[in-house]
């Protein structure tokens, strides 16, 4: 022991602690080692099932915010956030959809249904298109500069009427072979409307015709 607590610049009495850690482990896991206590440091965490259980009796309307629910728990903010990291909590969204779009979106499932088997059809011919605005710029919008860097100067007409480009994006399901490898990965692009004109029902038809249809044939 006085060898041993020399070496390691020990006292000898954390040797022999150390020591019985290791053969009381020994005697039960047949391991000789000394599994490390530093998780067993600090204050011991509070015990929050209580206070959490209060959620499942309170309105949803009073727990749409991580400030809400916590005065609805009777903890902290902090403290919910923190159940929140931890996994004792989950978050999720929740999107009111009109009766015809439930509807839609039942019907859409009913149509790929393969009515000899009732499986899902594999979508493997079935191509996905739609469109999508972007701001070519946003008023505030945060750099990273050096001391001695001028800040950029930004000028707009206006900051209500933003200049919009609409983007056509097609995507389609991915290919793997027998191995399990990714042979195709459904991007089939992007493509911007960049002609400073009314998008009508013609240009569309031109982007799918002009854009989509050869990328298509390129896949």
């Amino acid at each position: 022991m006085h060898e041993v607590a020399a070496l390691f610049g020990l006292h000898r009495k954390t040797v022999q602690r150390l020591w019985r850690r290791v053969k009381e482990n020994a005697a039960l896991s047949g391991i000789y080692e000394a599994p490390s206590r530093k998780h067993l440091t600090g204050r011991r965490p509070r015990d929050l099932s209580s206070a959490l259980e209060r959620l499942r009796h309170v309105d949803l309307q009073r727990r749409t915010t991580i400030r809400s629910a916590a005065a609805a728990c009777g903890v902290s903010a902090s403290t919910l956030f923190r159940c929140l990291k931890q996994g004792q909590l989950r978050s999720c969204t929740s999107v009111a959809l009109p009766e015809d779009n439930l509807q839609a979106r039942l019907k859409f499932c009913f149509d790929h249904v393969n009515k000899t088997d009732n499986m899902y059809v594999d979508m493997t011919d079935i191509i996905h298109v739609d469109e999508k605005y972007f701001y070519l710029t946003e008023v505030k919008r945060r750099f990273i500069l050096l001391h001695d860097e001028p800040e950029p100067v930004r000028k707009l007409k206006s900051k209500r009427h933003i200049t919009k480009v609409m983007m056509l994006s097609a995507v389609a399901r991915q290919r793997y072979n027998a191995n399990g490898e990714c042979i195709f990965d459904g991007k089939l692009g992007t493509w911007p409307f960049v002609e400073l004109v009314t998008a009508t029902q013609e240009n569309y038809r031109e982007m799918l015709i002009d854009k989509l249809l050869p990328s298509i044939l390129s896949k």
